[in-house]
């Protein structure tokens, strides 16, 4: 067996450590089957491999066969047992081919909500140690103590992607972990080229007043990371480097301070800046190897929410665009509808059978396409959270009479009834009455559409703080695995229903929107060939927070 040497790396970090005596912590999270999912930049240091070449492999294959054969039955053992941790040596496969002695400690979070997967930490002990490896009991306790540390910092940093909950999050983990006084969180601003603070934890309000108006050239920051290790964090102490990043919080009364860089592939998106105000006090080798880590963590984190940041933005781009199109489409396709009524009322002369035939079709498929545009753009509103909750109150029976002789003129189908159950003495709602009408609308002629005989029967029921709207009908139903799909945009049951019945596949997800808005909640039951019963619930008051608009 060859064992990989680490190379020799001349540059001295300023923890006092060369970088190539300083352990390396790599951090990796992995699904339920060992399947790579995130490792930190610091995989290259002591493996040889790029984050991206390992991410989707199975962990497994770079273990030795032997080592394999002990990490294999812990990794399942663990894996029964939520929070469970293990920690063992073993050998991988340098990218060059050689094998690397590591040590792993692994927390099972596959039970936590944001996490779902195993986290890592391991770090080269090649040189350090030799066979056989039997760790002294404070090392172990170290080790786990560091592990439990990640695992919290890494439940709640993953769990959240909304970026500005993340931040405000990761300073005061830091601050917690590290024990220190305070912290920042500094992220780089491409309209000025600078890194600006955008997050702080320990300081007085007076104080994040006056950082977070900061901005730190770009070039005179990244000069630091040419004389230290570019993925760990930096220490400065009161006689240490006099680097802008470091020296400035001297101004805010921080005498030692900690710089973690956040890593983006290989772009530095930000900083998390961790201080002391005593001159005594320091930062120790183990809350540097927890402050590499957290970097790590929190450089995917904020990957994450940037990632998402950026969907939201061209999510907007896109349902701007939309907007502007349906509503430029919408008034030449009404004036079409308009000559089809009337040259179909006879208005320019009499037709034959057959021109009354053709321009019927035409004006049918006009009225779809007016249909989809216009539910295009209620979903537009509906995104851009621009669609207003006008709070009334109204009675549930005059709403009822109403969707009733609305129904009736729905229904041209002699073999199809549509019953109402309201109760005799109808509560009152306080509620958005024309967005409820929108959901009852769109559900009794979703089942009107698919009900050629039988009946439709729509029931009212007042429960406690709720009260309860059901649309049952015995169409042809909807098979189960369509039933996860149908309040999905543009979806329906299957090609032959939308072939047969027609539709744009938003009536579903235009009503699961609606009662977003209005604080209801919906459910289906069907059964192929029996019916569908859609049921609803809508409380009595509007959603807490929500103020009457109309």
């Amino acid at each position: 067996m060859r064992e990989h040497k680490p190379s020799s790396q001349p540059t001295a970090s300023a923890t006092g450590l060369s970088a190539d005596l300083r352990p390396v912590d790599v951090t990796t999270i992995l699904d339920a089957d060992a399947t790579i999912r995130y490792v930190s930049p610091s995989i290259e240091r002591i493996l040889g491999y790029k984050p991206e070449q390992l991410v989707g492999q199975n962990w497994f294959h770079y273990i030795h066969p032997e080592d394999a054969a002990t990490v294999q039955p812990a990794f399942d053992s663990a894996r029964q047992q939520p929070g469970a941790t293990r920690r063992n040596a073993m050998r991988f496969r340098h990218a060059d081919g050689s094998w690397v002695r590591v040590e792993g400690t692994g927390s099972n979070l596959l039970h936590y909500p944001g996490v779902n997967g195993w986290i890592v930490n391991a770090r080269d002990i090649g040189s350090m140690r030799s066979e056989p490896i039997r760790p002294l009991a404070s090392e172990w306790e170290e080790e786990r103590s560091i592990a439990a540390a990640l695992v919290r910092v890494g439940q709640e940093l993953i769990s959240s992607l909304d970026l500005s909950v993340l931040l405000d999050r990761l300073c005061r983990l830091c601050c917690e972990t590290l024990a220190c006084d305070c912290c920042q969180v500094l992220l780089y601003e491409a309209e000025t080229d600078a890194y600006v603070p955008v997050a702080s934890f320990g300081q007085t309000a007076e104080e994040w007043e006056s950082l977070r108006r900061l901005r730190l050239p770009r070039a005179a920051i990244l000069s630091l990371q040419t004389s230290v290790d570019p993925d760990g964090p930096t220490v400065n102490g009161p006689d240490g480097l006099q680097h802008p990043l470091l020296r400035l919080p001297r101004q805010f009364g921080i005498q030692v301070s900690l710089c973690i860089p956040l890593k983006r592939a290989a772009d530095i998106t930000g900083y998390v800046h961790a201080g002391h105000r005593s001159a005594a006090a320091a930062f120790t080798p183990r809350q540097s190897r927890l402050a590499e880590s957290i970097g790590h963590l929190a450089s995917m984190a904020v990957e994450n929410a940037l990632t998402v940041q950026e969907l939201e933005r061209t999510n907007q781009l896109k349902s701007h665009f939309v907007a502007t199109l349906s509503h430029e489409l919408r008034t030449p396709l009404n004036v079409i509808i308009g000559y089809h009524d009337l040259l179909l009322d006879g208005t320019f002369g009499e037709l034959t059978a057959e021109q009354a035939y053709t321009l019927r079709r035409a004006h049918r498929n006009a009225a779809e396409l007016l249909d989809l545009i216009n539910a295009t753009l209620d979903l537009c509103r509906m995104d851009a959270r621009r669609l207003p909750l006008n709070v009334s109150e109204f009675g549930i029976d005059e709403l009822a009479d109403e969707l009733a002789r609305e129904a009736w003129d729905l229904s041209a189908k002699p073999n199809l009834n549509v019953d109402w159950v309201v109760p005799f003495e109808a509560p009152t709602l306080r509620s958005d009455r024309t967005k409820l009408k929108m959901v009852l609308k769109n559900l009794i002629s979703n089942a009107i559409k698919f009900t050629d005989r039988g009946t439709v029967t729509v029931e009212i029921r007042p429960l406690a703080g709720s009260v309860e709207f059901s649309v049952r009908d015995t169409g042809i139903g909807i098979a189960p695995e369509a039933l996860a799909l149908i309040f999905e945009p543009f979806r329906q049951a299957g090609r032959d229903t939308t072939a047969r019945y027609g539709g744009t596949g938003l009536g579903l997800y235009i009503v699961r929107r609606l009662l977003d808005f209005l604080g209801g909640t919906i459910t289906v039951e069907s059964e192929l060939g029996q019916g569908t019963v859609f049921r609803f619930w809508i409380p009595y008051e509007p959603p807490a927070g929500e103020e009457p608009r109309g």
